[in-house]
């Protein structure tokens, strides 16, 4: 028999479970994260995949940190009341050309859960045998529109900024505009996106923002503009 023990980061949780070393089991030990950036699902915990059998314990790959907050830029996790970002001194001055940040890794499972629920299993994305025959990247790339995806993130942290300035009840997007997949984004690769106000037109309610994603080394990998409406 062998004992296996889970210990999540970031937590004061674990999970044991005694397995024999015969045949093969699976079990899910759900690791809850007590905090941020390390927790995968923003404090909602995941459950790990562990498959057991007769050459021992191999621990499936949990999905990649979600995100890695600018703390300059706010206060932390976006959250729905307004009365959270004002404890942000930027939070009461003209976010005009304010640049929001936000980095993450990208992850083997990032790609393959949102091929999963898109249903877009292009090789390009999944199959690392045709990129190296077929391909001048040599290996599989992330989808573009999941890293468009993550620019939501700025924007949602724009947004909680902008409804506490003015007091607006909620905005919406209305699209992107300009969009321009520049580079590859390969399994492993660390984007940042860089998310700027641009315009404000209070005859349409509307904000105009611009953005730019980047990749460890500096290289531009994504830009375009992004369009919201407000709710006074």
């Amino acid at each position: 028999m062998v004992a296996l023990s889970i210990h999540p980061c970031n937590s004061a949780e674990s999970s044991t479970k005694t397995v024999g070393r015969n045949g093969r089991r699976r079990f899910l030990a759900r690791a809850a994260f007590r905090r941020l950036p390390c927790a995968s699902w923003m404090r909602r915990g995941f459950d790990a995949g562990i498959d057991i059998g007769a050459d021992g314990a191999r621990a499936l790959t949990a999905p990649a940190p979600l995100f890695r907050l600018d703390r300059s830029l706010t206060t932390g996790h976006a959250t729905k009341a307004p009365e959270h970002a004002m404890s942000d001194p930027q939070a009461t001055s003209d976010p005009l050309d304010q640049t929001i940040t936000f980095s993450k890794t990208v992850g083997e499972s990032d790609v393959y859960l949102f091929s999963g629920i898109t249903g877009d299993l292009a090789p390009v994305h999944v199959d690392q045998e045709f990129m190296k025959a077929n391909s001048p990247y040599g290996e599989r790339i992330a989808h573009g529109v999941l890293v468009l995806g993550f620019t939501s993130t700025a924007s949602t942290m724009l947004s909680e900024r902008l409804r506490a300035r003015f007091g607006w009840r909620s905005m919406v997007s209305l699209g992107y505009d300009g969009i321009r997949f520049v580079a590859p984004v390969r399994i492993g690769d660390t984007i940042t996106v860089r998310y700027r106000l641009k315009d404000r037109s209070e005859e349409k309610q509307r904000t105009t923002s611009e953005f730019e994603v980047v990749n460890q080394r500096g290289e531009t990998v994504l830009v375009g503009r992004h369009i919201m409406k407000w709710f006074a």
